[in-house]
C-alpha cells in the first residue's frame, strides 16, 4: 500500500517537478544557512544586531505568507510561484555586496520572497494527492527536500577549508545559479492545480473576511499552538550555532555533521511518519514532534562534546521525520495534511498565508528577547526559556486541536 501510493506520488508530474526545483533551493540555502549567524559576527556585526536581523527576517518571510497565499488563491498557484521565483536572485547579490548591517537589512527583506511561494508550491503538493494519501504522500515530498540538508556537512567543510567569509560567498553564487534555474523549471514543467472556475476574484479585504468564519474554527487553536512553538523556536534559533562553536567549542565541520546526520534520520523516518498520519490520530504526532524541539535545545547546556549532542540530534531527526516539529509552523506531513483536511481548496492558500502572517507578527519579540537575555544575563537563561514557551504548545494540541477525521466519523454514524 505503502510503495504504490509513494509509487503514484511520484508519478505526478507536478510533485516531481516540485520535489528538484524545491529540492535543488533548499540545497543551495543548506549549504550555509546553518552557519549564517557566525558569518554575520565575522562581518563585525554583534549578537544584538544578529537578533535584530534574524527577526527581520523571519518577520517578513512569515509576513509574505498572507501575500503569497492570496496570489496563490487569485492568480493560481503557478503564477504565484512564477511571480514569486525571479525575487529569490537579489537577497545574494545584495549580501555579495553588503558592506553595512543595512544592508543585510534589505537583504532579509528580499528573503520573504521564498516564503511568498511557499503557500503555492505547498498547496499544488496537496492538491497533486489522493485525500487518503495526503499525509504519507506530503511525507514523501518532505523527505525528498529535507535530502538537500544532508549537504549542510559539506558546507562545513568547505567554511573551515576556505574561511567563513570566502566560503559563503561561494554559496551564494550557487544560490544564484539554482534559483534562475528554479523558474525555468517552474515555467516550462509545473501544471496548474487550481481551475479558472475557483480562482478567487475578490479583492484583498474580501479575501480575509471570506476566510475568517472558517479559521475561526480547528485553525485558531491550531494558529495558537504554532505561534507558540515557533516563539520558542526563534528565541534561541539564531543563537545556537554561536553557542555550539563559541561556547562548547565544536568545529564547523563537526555541527554541519550533526545537521547532516540529523537529516537522514528524518529521511528515514518520514515516510513511516506519513505513513502513521494517515491511519492514526495526527495530533500525537504533532505533539512527539513539537516537544523535541525545546527539548533537544535545552541539552545542549549540558552535553558539552560531540558524540552526546549527536545523540540528541538523533532524537531530533525522529521527531521531524515523524510530525515535523524542525519545519517551524508550517509542520511535516501530520501537520499538512491535518491542515488541509481542515479547510476547504479554494481557500487553501489564504488559509496558509494568514497562518504564517500570525506567526510572524506573534514572533516579532522573540529574537530580540533571546538576545536580551543572552548578553544581559547569561546563555543558559535563553534555552530554559525557550524550553518553558515551547512545551505550552503541547496541551493546546492535546485538547483544543480536533483531528478532522474523528469529526467527519461522528458525523457519519
Amino acid at each position: 500500500m505503502a510503495l504504490s501510493s509513494l509509487k503514484t506520488a511520484f508519478s505526478n508530474r507536478n510533485i516531481l517537478v516540485l520535489s528538484i526545483s524545491v529540492s535543488f533551493l533548499m540545497l543551495s540555502f543548506s549549504l550555509y544557512q546553518s552557519f549564517w549567524p557566525l558569518y554575520l559576527l565575522e562581518q563585525g556585526l554583534n549578537v544584538e544586531l544578529v537578533a535584530l536581523l534574524s527577526v527581520i527576517g523571519m518577520s517578513s518571510r512569515l509576513l509574505a505568507q498572507l501575500p503569497g497565499g492570496i496570489l496563490a488563491d487569485r492568480l493560481g498557484r503557478k503564477k504565484a510561484l512564477l511571480i514569486a521565483s525571479p525575487l529569490f536572485v537579489i537577497q545574494p547579490l545584495i549580501y555579495m555586496f553588503a558592506t553595512s548591517w543595512e544592508h543585510f537589512v534589505i537583504g532579509q527583506i528580499f528573503g520573504a520572497s521564498l516564503s511568498l511561494a511557499t503557500p503555492a508550491y505547498n498547496a499544488i503538493v496537496l492538491e497533486s494527492l489522493p485525500t487518503g494519501q495526503r499525509g504519507l504522500g506530503y511525507g514523501a515530498f518532505r523527505m525528498v527536500l529535507n535530502v538537500t540538508r544532508i549537504f549542510a556537512g559539506i558546507g562545513g567543510v568547505v567554511i573551515d577549508m576556505l574561511g567563513i567569509i570566502q566560503g559563503i560567498n561561494l554559496f551564494l553564487i550557487v544560490q544564484i545559479i539554482v534559483s534562475v534555474a528554479f523558474f525555468f523549471m517552474i515555467g516550462l514543467f509545473l501544471k496548474e492545480t487550481l481551475s479558472e472556475q475557483t480562482i478567487e476574484k475578490s479583492t484583498f479585504i474580501e479575501s480575509i473576511r471570506e476566510i475568517w468564519p472558517e479559521y475561526k474554527q480547528n485553525m485558531l487553536h491550531l494558529q495558537t499552538a504554532s505561534s507558540l512553538s515557533q516563539f520558542a523556536l526563534n528565541l534561541i534559533n539564531p543563537f545556537i550555532v554561536i553557542y555550539v562553536i563559541k561556547n562548547i567549542g565544536l568545529s564547523y565541520t563537526e555541527w554541519g555533521l550533526l545537521l547532516s546526520i540529523q537529516t537522514v534520520i528524518t529521511i528515514i523516518t518520514a515516510i513511516p511518519g506519513g505513513i502513521i498520519a494517515d491511519k492514526f490520530d495526527r495530533r500525537y504526532c504533532i505533539i512527539f514532534a513539537r516537544a523535541m524541539v525545546p527539548l533537544t535545545n535545552l541539552s545542549y547546556i549540558f552535553l558539552k562534546s560531540f558524540y552526546p549532542i549527536l545523540i540528541i540530534r538523533v532524537l531530533a531527526g525522529v521527531g521531524a521525520g515523524l510530525g515535523g516539529g524542525a519545519y517551524g509552523f508550517l509542520g511535516g506531513p501530520a501537520w499538512q495534511s491535518l491542515l488541509a483536511d481542515s479547510v476547504t481548496k479554494k481557500k487553501r492558500g489564504r488559509i496558509m498565508g494568514l497562518m504564517g502572517t500570525l506567526t510572524g507578527i506573534t514572533n516579532l519579540p522573540a529574537a530580540p528577547l533571546g538576545a536580551y537575555m543572552w548578553g544581559n544575563y547569561f546563555p543558559e537563561l535563553t534555552f530554559y526559556i525557550s524550553m518553558i514557551i515551547g512545551t505550552t504548545a503541547l496541551p493546546v494540541i492535546y485538547f483544543f486541536v480536533k483531528e478532522p477525521r474523528k469529526i467527519k466519523k461522528e458525523h457519519n454514524r
